[in-house]
């Protein structure tokens, strides 16, 4: 079902909180001069010491270009103080996951074009979260999500140069449950969208994976990515 009881979104709820303290602790990683590999296992250390033993998907770790790739398994490859690193990863908590992504830059700060990029991203994240309303769905947030990437694109030295479809090549949300890629329905019984009602849990995230534009922006992946359950009154964002 789409629609999840309090106590089916309350343990998605913890499994995000979870997943959420795995994530802070890594940002007082130095990931330079690591390899995605012991990134990986650093944060594997840090599920084991929690006590939990089920992930709700392999971890993705793509620092550098290997950011632009949308499910990176973790290598041996060096992190160096210039490159990005995207760490999307999920845990389950009584068989219920979550599903969180951060980009953040290895050696402390981003450079100039990683943190518009970055910026833009982050805005995009909060337009589909400011138009979240029970009158929306998957399909009109994600529009929303590639509307305001664009306008923001548009305003750079990569106007004219990108198609969004290649740079943008996800949907900005999908259903979190029992799965991390929940297998209900996205279009009703008359092939029309599902609209949003209390109780349903998805995620939100944007993220551009820039390439073969000839700009200073080559080589930038970015994305972030939260869970969100729609309550009565709004929405509640379950990762922190």
């Amino acid at each position: 079902m789409n629609i999840k009881s309090k106590e089916e979104v309350n343990k998605i709820r913890i499994a995000c909180q979870l997943i959420s303290k795995v994530h802070k602790q890594v940002l007082k990683l130095n990931f330079v001069g690591q390899s995605e590999l012991q990134i990986k296992k650093y944060i594997m250390d840090l599920i084991t010491d929690m006590d939990i033993d089920e992930l709700a998907f392999p971890i993705i770790v793509g620092s550098g270009v290997r950011s632009l790739i949308l499910h990176a398994e973790p290598t041996e490859k060096i992190v160096c103080a210039n490159d990005l690193v995207l760490i999307d990863m999920g845990l389950k908590f009584e068989g219920y996951c979550s599903d969180m992504t951060r980009t953040w830059p290895a050696g402390g700060t981003f450079s100039n074009e990683q943190k518009i990029i970055y910026d833009i991203i982050k805005k995009a994240q909060q337009d589909v979260l400011n138009s979240i309303s029970k009158n929306q769905s998957l399909f009109s947030l994600h529009e929303i999500a590639k509307n305001s990437l664009c306008r923001s694109l548009d305003l750079t030295d990569l106007k004219g140069r990108y198609d969004i479809q290649k740079i943008y090549p996800h949907k900005t949300s999908h259903w979190i449950g029992l799965d991390v890629h929940d297998g209900n329905v996205y279009i009703d019984e008359k092939n029309q969208p599902i609209l949003l009602q209390s109780g349903m849990c998805f995620t939100v995230e944007p993220g551009l994976y820039i390439q073969n534009t000839d700009t200073k922006f080559d080589g930038i992946g970015i994305r972030i990515e939260d869970v969100v359950v729609i309550t009565e009154s709004g929405f509640e964002i379950l990762t922190a």
